[in-house]
């Protein structure tokens, strides 16, 4: 469906909101969808197959994340020879990305908003380079302000994004949290869930620490 039938098809549900009213509704049920990180959200640089990278310079602490990125995942390099911390004594810890494992580098991110980019910003001098630091991050869903923006989300979940409209509406307008309720609860992490299958890697994740690692005295048996 196309988001100008979408939006035909909820003005005859719920005739007394304006389609620009709905169409507002169709953004943020999308937004919300997308807010939670899956496979098919990852950027992969199809240049490389790698996260992107991201340059820096010395003595330049926070960066502004690319415009299509909604939220850092990670800050990840192969080798940190001659990277000194010395805003925190704690060693820095591993990232495992497409099943190798990398040093994280410690960072504070915060999220993209409308007007606003992501930003990254490093605990520690990250130096002067180019491709050094891997930016894993998640891209942000396009902004729907027209009904010729078609949604980003696959077809298959259109009227999925219906019924998270009118569950909204339905709690807007007589205060019946129910069927909104149940759209986050089950509707919505059952697109996420989909939204993971498909052929898709096992990208970034932190490994169990390696005290952990060890199950043969667990009381639940070796594993």
């Amino acid at each position: 469906m196309h988001t100008r039938e979408i939006l035909t098809y909820l003005q005859r549900k719920a005739s007394q909101y304006t389609s620009e009213e709905l169409l507002f509704l169709v953004d943020q049920i999308q937004k919300i969808v997308y807010s939670v990180v899956t496979a098919q959200t990852t950027v992969i640089d199809p240049a490389t197959g790698m996260s992107p990278f991201l340059a820096t310079t010395d003595g330049v602490f926070t960066y502004n994340c690319p415009a299509n990125c909604l939220r850092t995942l990670s800050i990840f390099a192969d080798s940190l020879s001659g990277y000194r911390s010395v805003n925190n004594n704690a060693p820095l810890s591993y990232y495992n990305y497409q099943g190798r494992q990398y040093r994280e580098l410690r960072v504070k991110s915060t999220d993209a908003y409308r007007g606003q980019v992501a930003t990254v910003t490093f605990i520690d001098n990250p130096g002067t380079y180019a491709s050094r630091y891997y930016h894993d991050y998640k891209w942000k869903p396009i902004d729907i302000t027209s009904p010729n923006i078609q949604m980003q989300i696959p077809e298959q979940f259109h009227l999925d994004i219906v019924d998270g409209v009118l569950s909204r509406i339905r709690d807007e307008r007589f205060g019946d949290k129910g069927d909104w309720l149940y759209w986050k609860q089950n509707t919505m992490p059952g697109i996420v869930a989909e939204l993971n299958k498909g052929a898709q890697l096992r990208l970034g994740y932190t490994p169990i620490r390696p005290e952990y690692q060890n199950y043969n005295n667990s009381p639940y048996g070796q594993y």
